[in-house]
C-alpha cells in the first residue's frame, strides 16, 4: 500500500481509529439519517448502531422482505423507542 506522502493531492487520508475508544453519540441523538443498502451486512449493522444512538433511521435496500425484517427488529427492540 502507499505511503499517504505518494497519493496525488487530490486525495485526503485521515488519521487512523481507535475502534477501543467508546464514542460519544450524545450530540447525535433525535437527529435524522439516511442509510441506502441497509437491510444487509454493513449497512444494517449501520443503521442499527444509528438506532441505538437515538438516530432516526430512513432504511432503504432493494430487498424488501430483509428490509422490513430489520425494520421490524428495530422497532420491536425497546432500545430504539
Amino acid at each position: 500500500m502507499s505511503s499517504t506522502s505518494e497519493l496525488p493531492s487530490t486525495f485526503y487520508s485521515t488519521r487512523p481509529i481507535d475502534f477501543t475508544k467508546e464514542v460519544d453519540t450524545s450530540n447525535v441523538k433525535d437527529k435524522s439519517v439516511i442509510v441506502t443498502g441497509g437491510a444487509n451486512g454493513l449497512g444494517a449493522g449501520c443503521a442499527t448502531a444509528f438506532a441505538e444512538a437515538g438516530l432516526v433511521c430512513l432504511i432503504g435496500d432493494a430487498n424488501a422482505e430483509s428490509n422490513m425484517m430489520l425494520l421490524q427488529s428495530l422497532r420491536n427492540d425497546t432500545r430504539h423507542q
